[in-house]
């Protein structure tokens, strides 16, 4: 843009909150030129605004607003190949149940437990740098539960001196920061679901990105089942859903449960939704700590969909009702909160003598879900919501997809078409641009870019040796992918795996070098 004034000019570049952790125009530092340049948009800029303010001695004005638009990459574009597996961690005692969660940067936070020979259990979390290009290096392991005094959790131990931490869970926000949730065993009390033995307890820490560095583990509440989650957003937000539980008279029933924290404050929130069906329920947080709670209540003879709405700084408000059928013919599926406060949900329906998926939408700050559209689809598997406020749902056993825009649900399925099938390979990771990475026990893979529409690396039929890990055929059981993690911003992926090898098999060597306990083995993609 060019301006001319008095005196010298001085330039402040601005856009609007799309894909940003803030609504309206946010100042964009070390702008002060009078053009602009955008390296390596994607599409999950496309309709943001921007704006200048120029300032002079005499005042400051402000342009109108420029609208960004980005043009889908048309096929496939960019080769995508496997690094040699890099061992993360030697089995020593016992390290089991590697877990992970990657940040749009390719940057991912992994935990996994080290067990001694006496059985004790303590969990551990590991910072990868995988980065579109450059080395990708895993840093050092830390003990992460562990309290502010430097003790491990739980204290007291159990009664009978059981610490175990049975099961775990870790999230990331899209800058990098984490949440790892667990739980751990202490003596019941009389305010706990059961009044004697020992009862499980939900522990937590977050990760922040800013400073690299764990926070101390903080124990919270008795829970009494291993069913939990967290999330956390760029500012440090903090959700955890969990089976919660309420007692009348002797009797102890499980109910959905959130727990939530606005990232400046020191204490959780918490509120149980009695009522609703503990084993299907949904949840979400977006960019600026909005909440979102859908789940299934059984009134009047029928099933109803419900909704609540809420923020980490507000609570939850009052509850609306989505859909509602007679008898049992209302299934909750999926429902997905994008960074942009959109929320998309998907579910079954009775109509007459078949079952009908459904869809609805809605935009969080205001306004009702929009009223449920027929989908033109068998099944459902996954949703996803772009930060523009598209969407897409798929079901990976048709290998078809219904897209959402601005005017709703498609009304025609869109087949997916791989190259070769099937169209995907094993274990699944969905990007919320609409794309997936695959791999599966064999080590077959196969990645499909969301922003092009098209598979960048089909899963192979009949195999070649690109599409396998290894390069090589391995024997089945050898190989299980335990975590799946994908960047479709940096383009770069990471499988963990805990398997029985001392060195990796190759084609020469498809046997590998075998172990009687398994070694935890990364692989990255870019």
């Amino acid at each position: 843009m060019s301006a001319t004034g008095t005196g010298t000019l001085s330039y402040l570049w601005q856009r609007d909150g799309v894909n940003t952790p803030v609504p309206g125009f946010v100042d964009l530092t070390g702008s002060n030129f009078p053009s602009l340049s955008i390296d390596q948009a994607s599409l999950l800029e496309d309709g943001a605004r921007f704006r200048v303010r120029v300032s002079a001695s005499v005042g400051t004005t402000t342009t109108s607003e420029a609208v960004l638009t980005v043009l889908p990459r048309s096929g496939v574009s960019y080769p995508r190949s496997w690094s040699t597996g890099q061992l993360l961690e030697r089995f020593e005692d016992q390290t089991v149940f590697p877990r992970g969660a990657m940040a749009d940067d390719g940057g991912a936070s992994i935990l996994f437990l080290r067990i001694d020979a006496a059985g004790a259990r303590t969990l551990y979390a590991v910072r990868a740098t995988i980065g579109a290009s450059g080395p990708h290096q895993f840093g050092t392991p830390r003990q992460i539960d562990l309290q502010a005094s430097g003790a491990q959790l739980p204290l007291p131990p159990a009664a009978d001196g059981d610490t175990s931490i049975s099961s775990f869970a870790i999230a990331s926000a899209p800058n990098g920061n984490a949440v790892a949730v667990w739980n751990t065993f202490s003596p019941c009390t009389a305010q706990t679901y059961q009044t004697s033995g020992d009862c499980r307890y939900l522990v937590m820490a977050r990760y922040v990105a800013a400073s690299d560095r764990w926070e101390p583990a903080e124990r919270l509440f008795d829970i009494p089942s291993r069913d939990f989650v967290g999330r956390i957003d760029d500012r440090g937000d903090l959700l955890l859903a969990y089976n919660g539980w309420e007692r009348t008279g002797t009797t102890v029933t499980q109910v959905p449960a959130l727990a939530w924290r606005a990232a400046g404050a020191s204490t959780f929130t918490t509120q149980r939704f009695g009522g609703l069906n503990v084993d299907r329920f949904n949840h979400g947080l977006d960019a600026n700590g909005r909440l979102l709670l859908v789940g299934e209540a059984t009134r009047n003879g029928g099933v109803t969909l419900v909704s609540y709405e809420g923020s980490v700084s507000m609570g939850f408000g009052a509850e609306q009702t989505v859909a509602s059928v007679t008898g049992n013919g209302l299934i909750l599926g999926r429902m997905v909160l994008g960074r942009n406060g959109r929320a998309l949900m998907v579910w079954q329906q009775g109509t007459g003598t078949q079952a009908q998926q459904f869809g609805s939408a809605r935009d969080l700050g205001g306004g009702n879900w929009a009223s449920p559209q027929m989908l033109p689809i068998p099944a459902f598997s996954f949703v996803t919501v772009a930060d523009s406020g598209s969407g897409r749902l798929f079901d990976m056993n048709s290998c078809q997809a219904v897209d959402f825009g601005s005017s709703g649900w498609a009304s025609v399925a869109t087949a997916l078409t791989p190259p070769r099938t099937p169209c995907f390979s094993g274990g699944i990771l969905v990007t919320r641009d609409g794309g997936f990475l695959s791999v599966g026990g064999r080590t077959i893979w196969s990645l499909y870019d969301g922003v092009a529409r098209a598979y960048i690396k089909p899963a192979g039929n009949p195999l070649a040796p690109a599409d396998l890990l290894f390069g090589t055929v391995i024997q089945d059981g050898l190989f299980v992918p335990l975590s799946i993690m994908y960047s479709s911003q940096s383009g770069v992926g990471l499988v963990l795996s805990a398997s029985p090898w001392s060195s990796l098999p190759t084609p020469s060597a498809p046997d590998g070098v075998r172990t009687t306990e398994p070694n935890i083995w990364g692989w990255t993609l870019r």
